[in-house]
């Protein structure tokens, strides 16, 4: 378990269809429930902005560099630690159930794109 063995779980997984490019996302939006569908409604997403239908419930892809460092998770801070929301991605917009050791590897693999000098400011 460790950050390469997570590079190639989050490659196996999918991922990349969403957090991609140098900064492995912030550069696209992409509806949130793709496959499964998101339960909180609340936040109708950049349909407020646009007033295109086809933009509810679709958000900025985070970029995944420091992620480690920006909990709370998701557009409104309701995923608390980095396993759940790794866990509540891959089954909303990959339709799958990840088991513990690929939460755990793809987890190992978003701590290892932090900076570590913001790592210990942080601290």
């Amino acid at each position: 378990m460790g950050g390469k063995s997570g590079l190639d779980t989050f490659l196996t997984v999918g991922c990349t269809t969403c957090h991609n490019g140098p900064l492995l996302g912030g550069n696209n939006y992409k509806k949130l429930g793709i496959l499964n569908e998101y339960a909180d409604k609340s936040d109708k997403g950049r349909i407020e902005v646009t007033k295109e239908d086809y933009d509810e419930f679709v958000f900025k892809v985070p970029s995944l560099r420091n992620i480690a460092l920006t909990a709370p998770y998701f557009h409104n801070g309701s995923q608390k630690t980095l396993e759940e929301t790794v866990k509540a991605m891959a089954w909303l917009q990959l339709g799958k159930e990840l088991k513990p050791a690929e939460i755990a590897d793809i987890t190992a693999f978003l701590q290892a794109l932090t900076d570590k000098p913001r790592a210990v400011a942080k601290k």
